[in-house]
């Protein structure tokens, strides 16, 4: 008998569980919305609430966002699917960059397709393990912060070269980082292209097929402010080193405009292949100053701190903190580095000139002459 009357005294909450539950709805005109692995929350259900994706995109198709009409979508602890972006308006805010995970099982965590413009992406972690982070095929702007990009590589641009239209990019307390054995933390090839306070960094324990590149600049410009830009390679390359770079911190063609200032720029080797701090080529602009280099190879290879093949103007000047005598095997271009040396007989520090036609490639400026 009391199991009886506690039954019917449950009656009434099980029927209002099951009324709020029925009474969740998704408001075709919502303009936040929200992704969850379970809509549940206790005993209520979460209007406006999607457990994947693929459901929310094609609400997204009917809903249609604007900059006139924005969407907001807050993404919860989780690993999720994909993200592809085809409207204008759209706001992405996870948990945090290590608590919400796009790009489960997937080829790609976020798509900037044609159609999608200042898309707003916070506090997630763009990392679909085997694939691409990030591709961008849009013309339009896209603004990141707090975010950690991984893949194949980390962020991929491409619509052809296109003098105009290709978007601006901002980047700030965040990190895109290119996995695999040829591996690009950042690649593209027109548009502008703002980091802060950001990481862009190309290494995995593969060994190196191709190149490992931090940031790939195929046009467009490009300005990085107190980051960090790292390519670090493996030791093994098997027949793919032949003598040549394999690491490049930067890579700078097709005409590109780059600024770094206050910036660590890192190329580390351990295996048969030279380094390079930046490349560049084909009538490219680069300005790099206020910047610390961090260049490392294996012995007997070549580390480039810049190296010219062919730009209007490469404007990255460096000094050399003090030690007994310049650093070896580094090769950069005549007038941009300088270093101190403290072996000289007459005992005083001499400040030396990066000069290529000296053997030694340094002019002392106390002798007048090139060092030995």
């Amino acid at each position: 008998m009391k199991l009886l009357k506690l039954f019917v005294a449950l009656m009434p909450l099980s029927f209002l569980l099951s009324a709020l539950e029925a009474n969740a709805v998704i408001d075709p005109n919502a303009s936040v919305v929200k992704v969850r692995t379970s809509c549940q929350e206790g005993s209520a259900t979460l209007d406006n609430c999607f457990t994947s994706f693929a459901d929310l995109q094609n609400w997204i198709t009917t809903r249609n966002p604007s900059d006139a009409s924005p969407l907001l979508i807050e993404v919860g602890p989780g690993s999720f699917g994909s993200f592809s972006c085809n409207h204008a308006g759209i706001s992405l805010r996870g948990a945090g960059a290590d608590k919400t995970r796009l790009g489960n099982n997937s080829f790609y965590a976020i798509a900037g397709n044609l159609g999608c413009s200042n898309l707003n992406v916070e506090a997630v972690n763009a990392d679909p393990f085997t694939g691409m982070g990030i591709t961008w095929m849009s013309n339009g702007n896209s603004t990141w912060t707090n975010v950690t990009v991984r893949g194949q590589p980390g962020w991929i641009g491409s619509r052809g070269g296109q003098a105009a239209g290709c978007g601006i990019h901002r980047f700030r307390a965040s990190r895109i980082i290119g996995i695999g054995s040829s591996a690009t933390a950042y690649e593209d090839d027109c548009g502008e292209h703002w980091f802060i306070g950001s990481e862009i960094s190309a290494g995995s324990n593969a060994g190196i097929t191709g190149l490992r590149v931090g940031l790939m600049a195929k046009g467009g410009k490009y300005n990085v402010y107190g980051s960090n830009i790292s390519a670090i390679g493996s030791a093994n390359c098997g027949n793919n080193c032949n003598g040549g770079i394999r690491v490049v911190a930067v890579s700078v063609t097709g005409g590109s405009h780059v600024h770094i200032h206050g910036t660590g720029i890192d190329a580390i080797g351990s295996g048969p292949y030279d380094v390079a701090g930046i490349w560049a080529d084909d009538n490219s602009e680069i300005h790099a100053n206020q910047s610390a280099y961090n260049l490392v190879a294996a012995a007997g290879q070549t580390r480039y701190r810049i190296k010219d093949d062919g730009t209007i103007h490469f404007h990255a000047p460096y000094l050399w903190e003090q030690h007994q005598t310049p650093p070896a095997g580094v090769v950069s271009v005549t007038g941009a580095d300088m270093a101190v040396a403290t072996d000289a007989p007459d005992g005083q520090p001499h400040l030396l000139i990066y000069n290529a036609n000296c053997s030694s490639k340094w002019y002392d400026t106390v002798t007048g002459a090139c060092r030995p």
